[in-house]
């Protein structure tokens, strides 16, 4: 297992291209774009700086309708702009795992037809988190009065074990070119087949995030324009190691699932081999 981590880590690092997060810095400033748009819209933005903890209260509550209508449409302009660029950065990431130089209009144009399966892909493991969240409130609350650490230890255990079993769902939609439903059920599948490799996977992930926020706290604040050069270069290194981790999941996956038609084609052999005998 420690050698496809060491392949699989190697392999990603390769493939990384600092184009990969072109998506993710397009939906940057789109999102800096539509926020500057909704203040301007609810007229938060002719609030004085100094007025806002004073008068921030009593203008939400004064307006408090609009302000939850036009934080909703922003939201969802949002998420379907996301869902766009996000499908555009992992065909980019399917592109980046063939180890050559590839377009990124192309890739782009590629990404369409994953659109709404993005979507509903997000939407899926949305619900699923919540039906995950509710089952887990309701065991806490059953057990709670008999043991409560072990109703907490439970609650969080399931939690743990639907976040993985979802982690492999964007891989299995993209590499196996499936639609949202069956990306699950094959990220489920595949998890359940290879519990302590994926859960490895995800903390490997963890640690190499957790190592870039200890990196930047190690920096000490400072204003002007160097600090605007320091907030940008540790803007792309978690861009980059975002990119990585993308890589090394999708390899991972791929390395994963081919290894059971291996499996079954021995198994095939082996039959014919008898047969003939």
């Amino acid at each position: 297992m420690i050698n496809i981590y060491k392949d699989e880590i190697k392999k990603s690092l390769n493939q990384l291209r600092l184009k990969l997060i072109f998506p993710d810095i397009l939906f940057f400033i789109v999102s800096l774009l539509l926020l500057g748009m909704f203040t301007r819209i609810t007229g938060l933005a002719n609030i004085a700086p100094e007025a806002l903890e004073t008068g921030l209260e009593s203008y939400v509550a004064a307006n408090f309708g609009s302000l939850v209508g036009s934080l909703f449409v922003f939201v969802l302009v949002a998420f379907f702009i996301g869902a766009g660029l996000k499908a555009f950065k992992l065909k980019m990431i399917i592109e980046a795992m063939k180890g050559k130089e590839f377009n990124m209009w192309k890739a782009f144009q590629d990404s369409h037809k994953f659109y709404w399966r993005v979507i509903g892909l997000k939407i899926l493991s949305l619900v699923i988190l919540l039906i995950g969240f509710v089952a887990a409130i309701i065991i806490y609350l059953l057990l709670r009065n008999l043991f409560e650490v072990l109703a907490m230890v439970l609650a969080v255990l399931l939690l743990i074990y639907i976040v993985l079993a979802l982690l492999l769902k964007e891989a299995a939609l993209f590499q196996k070119n499936l639609n949202a439903a069956d990306a699950i059920k094959n990220s489920f599948k595949t998890f359940s087949k290879n519990r302590m490799l994926v859960f490895g996977l995800l903390v490997i992930v963890l640690i190499v995030n957790f190592a870039a926020a200890i990196l930047e706290g190690l920096f000490p604040e400072s204003t002007g324009a160097m600090g605007i050069i320091i907030s940008t270069v540790f803007l792309l290194i978690v861009l980059l190691i975002s990119a990585w981790g993308n890589l090394f999941t999708f390899n991972v996956y791929q390395r994963i699932t081919k290894k059971t038609p291996r499996k079954i084609k021995r198994a095939k052999k082996k039959t014919t081999k008898r047969r003939k005998k």
